[in-house]
C-alpha cells in the first residue's frame, strides 16, 4: 500500500457546501470545524475562508446562517428546523383555521419575490413577515381599582328601555362599526364618496395612503397600523390591499371590493368583487338605494 494520502472528493465537496446535512460532521471529522487556521505540511499557516467567524481581507466577519455553529457547539444542539424535521413556512402574513388542512390550520405566505401569495398547511415552524409585527408602543397600561364618589343606588327603577336609537354613522368608532365604506388611493371623487357613505348610512374608513394624502382623518385609518375592524360588511373602494390593511380586516364577515385592477390583493381577499370605475359604481349604487327606499315608502 502507498503511504501517499488519498483525497476524498465527496468529503471535500461536503466540507465546502455549508448547507449539506453532513457539513458539520465532515468539518469535525477533518479538523476544520475546530479552528479556522492550522499549520500545513509545508510549514505555512492555512486558513479556511468558509469557517464561521473567519475575517476576510475586507474586514468582514463571516456569519453562520446554516446552523453549523449551533450544531457544532456544546451538546450538539440543532436548529429548530432541523430538530422538527420539516420545512418551515417563510414570509407568512396570515393564518386561519381550516378543517381540510392536516394540522387544522393553513397559512398564506408571500412568495415569488413578493409577486404572489402561496397557501399551504401551517407547519410547526413559521416565519412571519416583518410587516406583521405590531409597532412598538411606549404606552404603559395598568389596571387600577376605581373609587366611586358615591355608592350605586340600590334600585334602578328610573331606568327605562327606549329601544334602538338612530346613531350618526360618522360618529361611530371604526372598531365598533358594523357597516364600513372605506376609501383608498383609487377614489378620485371624494365628495361623491362622502355622499355615498351618507346615503348608505355607512361609517367611513380609509387606507393609509388616503390618510397620508390628507383626504381622511388619522382616526379613520383601517389596518394593522391603524384600527383593526370587525364589521359585518366592509366595502373597499379603490384599495389595492397592502398586507397591513388586509390584516386589519381579516375578521370582517363579508368584504366587497371595488377596483379597476382585477389582480390586486384586495380582489383576491374579497367575497364579492366589482371591477370598474369607483365613481360610476358608487353613483349607480346610490341611485339604486334611493329608488328602493322610495318604493318602500310608497308601499307603506
Amino acid at each position: 500500500m502507498s503511504d501517499l494520502p488519498r483525497r476524498d472528493p465527496r468529503q471535500e465537496w461536503i466540507a465546502r457546501n455549508r448547507l449539506h446535512p453532513r457539513h458539520a460532521e465532515v468539518l469535525l471529522a477533518t479538523g476544520q470545524g475546530a479552528a479556522s487556521e492550522w499549520w500545513g505540511p509545508g510549514g505555512l499557516v492555512r486558513r479556511n475562508p468558509h469557517a464561521v467567524g473567519f475575517i476576510g481581507p475586507n474586514g468582514v466577519k463571516r456569519i453562520d446562517r446554516s446552523g453549523t455553529q449551533q450544531g457544532a457547539g456544546g451538546g450538539g444542539a440543532a436548529t429548530p428546523a432541523a430538530g422538527l424535521g420539516e420545512r418551515p413556512a417563510t414570509g407568512v402574513w396570515q393564518a386561519e383555521a381550516d378543517a381540510e388542512a392536516a394540522t387544522g390550520w393553513h397559512c398564506t405566505a408571500r412568495g415569488a419575490a413578493g409577486s404572489l401569495d402561496i397557501r399551504r398547511p401551517l407547519p410547526r415552524l413559521a416565519l412571519a413577515l416583518a410587516e406583521c409585527a405590531e409597532p412598538v408602543s411606549e404606552t404603559r397600561h395598568a389596571a387600577a381599582e376605581l373609587a366611586l364618589p358615591q355608592p350605586l343606588p340600590s334600585t334602578l327603577s328610573r331606568i327605562q328601555d327606549l329601544g334602538q336609537v338612530s346613531v350618526d354613522p360618522s360618529g361611530v368608532a371604526l372598531s365598533e362599526a358594523e357597516f364600513l365604506l372605506s376609501a383608498g388611493n383609487g377614489v378620485k371623487d371624494w365628495p361623491g364618496f362622502h355622499h355615498a357613505a351618507e346615503v348608505l348610512r355607512a361609517t367611513e374608513g380609509a387606507s393609509r395612503v388616503a390618510v397620508d394624502d390628507g383626504f381622511m382623518a388619522r382616526d379613520r385609518q383601517v389596518g394593522a397600523t391603524g384600527t383593526w375592524v370587525t364589521a359585518r360588511v366592509y366595502v373597499a373602494v379603490g384599495i389595492s390591499g397592502a398586507i397591513q390593511h388586509l390584516q386589519g380586516i381579516q375578521t370582517c364577515d363579508k368584504v366587497v371590493a371595488i377596483n379597476m385592477d382585477p389582480g390586486c390583493d384586495m380582489i383576491k381577499r374579497a367575497d364579492l368583487a366589482v371591477i370598474g370605475d369607483s365613481t360610476q359604481i358608487l353613483e349607480a349604487l346610490v341611485t339604486l338605494v334611493a329608488q328602493a327606499r322610495e318604493e318602500k315608502r310608497d308601499a307603506a
